[in-house]
């Protein structure tokens, strides 16, 4: 008989594990009934918070509006030109929505062109170089339609207590038209 060999025997350790029941969730599931009170509740506290959004969104753009409505805006302008010859001549705007006069020199720093941004109204338009008055003119300004002074034009001939408006242009006529005829397009 054959020779027989010891084996060496290895002992199983066997190490039981346990695994955790799965977590549940925290919140109630459908079929959970949920007390009325929570439910009307809640539902009024979002209801509350919701108003306070809309309530405070509608005052915040109201405070916006009425704070454009109180800016004046000017739309329309006077526009002053002149010459080194009338360094100097001072500008006087009064009449209309102004609180205070407006009061400003044609200079080489302006390039001799200033102009004056205003509301549309009446107002009192005066140039004076060296005390002497070249314009005082009453001018009625219209929104968005300007007024432009050239007072190289007004050192030999002052224009004085006169009123100029401003006016649109005028419109061009419709560009004339040929009929088509046939074979002649």
């Amino acid at each position: 008989m054959g020779a027989t060999q010891d084996i060496p025997t290895t002992t199983a350790t066997t190490t039981a594990t346990t695994t955790a029941p799965a977590p549940t969730a925290s919140y109630a599931s459908p079929s959970t009934p949920v007390a009325p009170e929570h439910t009307r509740s809640r539902a009024f506290l979002v209801g509350a918070i919701l108003m306070c959004v809309v309530v405070s969104t509608v005052v915040m753009v109201g405070i916006i509006f009425s704070g454009w409505f109180k800016v004046p805006e000017p739309t329309t302008a006077i526009i002053i030109d002149g010459n080194a010859s009338l360094d100097g001549t001072e500008i006087f705007v009064t009449g209309g929505n102004l609180k205070m006069p407006i009061d400003t020199l044609l200079h080489a720093s302006n390039n001799y062109t200033t102009p004056i941004l205003l509301e549309p109204g009446e107002y009192v338009l005066t140039a004076t170089h060296n005390r002497r008055d070249l314009l005082k003119t009453r001018v009625i300004v219209r929104r968005f339609l300007g007024l432009r002074f050239n007072l190289d034009d007004y050192v030999d001939h002052p224009l004085t207590d006169t009123t100029i408006t401003a006016e649109a242009a005028p419109t061009p006529p419709a560009p004339a038209t040929r009929p088509s005829t046939p074979g002649n397009p």
